[in-house]
């Protein structure tokens, strides 16, 4: 939380609770109904097109693209099945996950469709879909449970904190901070600088 305070960080999260694949209701001969779903929150969250955006703390809702192709391969994209998001705003999805084998139940959420976004401007494919940070963390915390039933060392290791700053510009600033609280090996991870989105991925050691 003291991280999410310094000048510039926009969010701040354990690796591996950025995106998460699973597999929905959309499901049908066409497509396959996989979604990734990628963690937002206000400052992340893509420009909405139609609907709106979510609260931090709002549970089950999404932003999906306006040409919506839920599948394993949405970029081999057949337009006669693409969805329109329009006719999908305030509709409902499942997910399910967290499934192993025929001997685990697994789990079942569901999501509505608040707001549509153009995944162009992300560059994201057609099947991803923006959801709050609280449940994302939910669905990983699930599937990492049901997955260390059969690997209890899943959860072993270093743990990586990501950080997503504002603006190319600030990166030093906030690699300053960091280095100053003694988080150590600070390097950027990734950066993503476009009209339409200018944050930068930094990752570092707890």
């Amino acid at each position: 939380t003291d991280i999410k305070k310094l000048n510039h960080v926009v969010d701040v999260y354990k690796s591996g609770y950025y995106d998460f694949v699973a597999t929905s209701d959309f499901k049908n001969d066409f497509v396959d109904g996989t979604l990734t779903l990628i963690r937002g929150n206000k400052n992340t969250l893509p420009d909405v097109v139609a609907g709106r955006m979510f609260k931090s703390n709002e549970f089950g809702v999404a932003i999906c693209p306006v040409q919506f192709y839920p599948n394993y391969e949405p970029r081999q994209i057949k337009k006669k099945y693409v969805l329109n998001g329009y006719d999908l705003i305030n509709t409902n999805f499942n997910i399910t996950y967290g499934i192993l084998d025929e001997n685990i139940e697994g789990y079942t959420k569901t999501f509505k469709i608040v707001g549509l976004y153009d995944s162009s401007k992300r560059f994201n494919d057609n099947g991803t879909c923006y959801i709050s940070e609280k449940d994302i963390v939910e669905i990983i915390d699930n599937e990492k449970n049901a997955m260390s039933k059969n690997n209890p060392m899943l959860n072993s290791g270093i743990p990586i904190l990501h950080a997503v700053v504002d603006e190319k510009e600030n990166i030093s600033d906030v690699k300053t901070q960091l280095e100053k609280m003694n988080f150590s090996n600070v390097e950027i991870a990734s950066v993503i600088d476009t009209d339409m989105v200018n944050t930068i991925y930094m990752s570092f050691i707890s």
